[in-house]
């Protein structure tokens, strides 16, 4: 009998602590926190070393996730969206963004945005197909020699 209780408490506990767990977010989704689409749901997220990926839905157009990540570097790089390659930067940050030079190829959008700063290296492919209405991000960080 004693062991039955000592047995369904234990079980009790690691039901709760998984519950609890399932709460806390992936420690990609950590890492990758200052990087991530400000009201954008979490989908998957992993993490490799010191590479951190998640993946994110939202249901806003192409244009406003370029002017987030603009902001976010200090360089407004949705005006480069529709040049095909474009790059550029200052000192302590830099951008290369690949869009299609036509937006309009079969109603698809695909960029991919590689920023700099002095503390991460961060690729975000920005996809938004014409017949689905949300825009998925998918983010990879990794932090820059010195920063963890």
């Amino acid at each position: 009998m004693g062991r039955m209780i000592v047995f369904a408490l234990g079980a009790i506990f690691a039901i709760s602590y998984a519950a609890a767990s399932g709460d806390e977010k992936h420690v990609a989704v950590k890492k990758a926190e200052d990087w991530l689409y400000p009201s954008a749901k979490t989908g998957s997220s992993s993490q490799s070393g010191s590479i951190s990926c998640v993946v994110q839905q939202t249901s806003d157009d192409v244009q406003a996730v370029l002017k987030h990540y603009g902001k976010k570097i200090g360089i407004d790089v949705s005006k480069f969206e529709k040049q095909g390659i474009a790059g550029g930067g200052t000192a302590d940050r830099q951008f290369v963004l690949s869009s299609p030079v036509d937006g309009s190829q079969a109603g698809n959008s695909a960029h991919v945005l590689t920023m700099m700063t002095k503390d991460a290296c961060v690729t975000a492919v920005i996809e938004r197909p014409r017949e689905t209405k949300p825009t998925t991000i998918t983010v990879s960080v990794t932090p820059t020699a010195g920063t963890k």
